[in-house]
């Protein structure tokens, strides 16, 4: 049996204590799925996070600290970003919304999350510069309609390729970008000082906070005289 099958039969028959030193932070939570909730229990043990669904102990999954692209709490709502897609009941995604009734432990498994390589700023501060930055997006057009591609940035370039539409695609030096505004992870308006402006919505994969200000760094850098 798997280790995560195991874990998850045993804590179903009651053999481990959610309160054991070795699990950390656990809550019962609520995870939001189309058109409905499910009930289960949030905990860290160790270096991963698991959700076990009480109804249906066999759609629980755990996601490892290194995997873990965001964990962010407003009020009592837990989110949850992953670099790759886990299978709950609903299918497979990548962003989880949890509704949990105690934000202090909520708090806590944030803090445990922000101690893992995944989401440490420190640990990334020394590579941002050095990298690209790439989603698969769609392009939504004035006044109607849309078209998918390839949003890349980088410390000197933001650039939008579409793969449907050759005349939508862009290219801007970050000191010709005015403004960028992310109204949420999956959603971002690029305005230039020239052209005009872009929204984006991001497909499968969302651009993290930390992402968001990596690209606000860039962009303020670019402006700064030589």
């Amino acid at each position: 049996m798997r280790p995560l099958a195991c874990f998850i039969c045993l804590l179903t028959l009651g053999c481990i204590d959610l309160t054991a030193q070795s699990v950390a932070h656990a809550q019962k939570v609520q995870l939001a799925i189309p058109f409905g909730q499910v009930e289960g229990s949030l905990f860290a043990s160790g270096d991963t996070l698991l959700f076990v669904d009480t109804e249906q102990p066999g759609s629980s999954f755990a996601v490892s600290q290194s995997e873990i692209e965001s964990l962010t709490l407003e009020k009592d709502m837990l989110t949850l970003a992953t670099k790759q897609t886990y299978r709950d009941r609903s299918g497979q995604r990548n962003r989880f919304v949890f509704k949990t009734a105690n934000p202090t432990e909520a708090d806590a498994l944030v803090a445990w999350a922000k101690a893992g390589p995944a989401a440490s700023s420190a640990a990334q501060a020394g590579t941002a510069e050095d990298k690209s930055y790439s989603y698969n997006v769609k392009h939504t057009h004035f006044p109607f309609g849309e078209c998918t591609g390839k949003l890349v940035f980088s410390k000197t370039r933001f650039s939008y390729e579409s793969v449907e539409e050759a005349n939508h695609s862009r290219q801007w030096n970050m000191k010709d970008i005015r403004e960028a505004k992310r109204t949420n992870p999956y959603e971002m308006d690029i305005k230039p000082f020239d052209g005009n402006d872009y929204k984006f919505k991001f497909m499968q994969k969302g651009m993290s906070s930390d992402e968001f200000r990596v690209l606000v760094d860039f962009v303020t850098a670019a402006r700064m005289p030589k």
